[in-house]
């Protein structure tokens, strides 16, 4: 669980995604908004939209 932190969907909650600095290894800020990034990156490939970056 270390590596690879906690899930971040629960079985039961639809549309619930969970980020931050506790969903993964290392928590600060730097990894709470990749954590962030990452979890907008699922959603957009699970919807068929376009992931761009600025």
């Amino acid at each position: 669980m270390m590596v690879q932190g906690v899930p971040k969907r629960l079985p039961g909650l639809k549309h619930f995604s969970m980020v931050g600095h506790w969903t993964e290894p290392g928590g600060s800020v730097p990894i709470a908004a990749m954590s962030g990034r990452n979890m907008i990156y699922e959603l957009c490939h699970e919807d068929n939209k376009p992931f761009a970056t600025a």
